[in-house]
């Protein structure tokens, strides 16, 4: 079960733990939640909205007692401050006492090959899952019609996609659902969050994939997804005014 802090307080979340704990609801992802739309800095007519910090979550989580916690991650920030800032705050959930990591969707390997970097670097040992989908033209259209916060669809990609649905290639989706969860669990990942795929047809697709590709070893699952891609520059999936961002180390 997911929190999201916004528009509310530690009250309302210890009403919430309350409850979950009552129901015997062990696995909780705590998040703060992207800005309401109807934000209020605070006037004499509205009061200021609040934001429950999701490092505030898991410290009140964790004195409660009893739950096993997530929180969330975004690899997919390109700039250096956001990049930085993204690190840090993990560092903080972590310290905070969470339990595993939930990535934000995203298609860049190497931003995905860092965060499993930056756990062993420091030796952290808590679980990490990737927050995976097979990405078809109309969900990659509606993610950047509807501005869906964290999640990067670049010009390119869609281009890529609109040439495979014109081709009759839209199963393409799946063949790169399968590869990235391998990849993943190569890379060491504990499990995927799968989306988008609820049908029973759906499913079997996936799985028919991941099963004619599952003896594939990294190098080999890579090269499959570079070339559905089309990679070949690296940039593909990076926002193109944030290019500069890779030589930021």
């Amino acid at each position: 079960m997911h929190f999201s802090g916004k528009g509310r307080d530690i009250k309302d979340f210890e009403l919430f733990l309350h409850q979950a704990s009552s129901a015997q609801i062990r696995n909780l992802l705590l998040i703060t939640g992207d800005k309401l739309k109807e934000h209020s800095d605070g006037d004499d007519q509205f009061e200021r909205t609040r934001y429950l910090e999701s490092i505030n979550a898991v410290m009140s989580a964790k004195n409660y007692g009893g739950f096993n916690i997530g929180v969330a991650f975004n690899p997919f920030k390109y700039t250096e401050a956001e990049h930085y800032a993204q690190y840090l705050k993990l560092h903080k959930k972590v310290k905070a006492g969470a339990d595993f990591i939930i990535t934000q969707l995203g298609y860049d390997m190497d931003a995905l090959k860092e965060i499993k970097s930056f756990l062993k670097h420091y030796h952290y040992k808590q679980k990490i899952l990737a927050y995976v989908m097979p990405l078809s033209l109309a969900r990659a259209n509606f993610i950047v019609k509807n501005k869906v916060a964290g999640i990067v669809i670049t010009p390119y990609m869609l281009r890529v996609l609109a040439q495979e649905k014109q081709n009759g290639l839209a199963e393409n989706a799946y063949k790169r659902c399968a590869i990235q969860i391998l990849m993943c669990k190569l890379l060491g990942f504990n499990g995927v969050h799968l989306s988008a795929c609820e049908k029973s047809e759906e499913q079997k697709i996936l799985q028919n994939y991941i099963e004619q590709y599952q003896d594939d070893d990294f190098d080999e699952l890579e090269a499959r997804w570079k070339s559905l891609w089309q990679i070949k520059t690296g940039n593909e999936f990076v926002p193109e005014l944030t290019y500069d961002a890779r030589n930021r180390h």
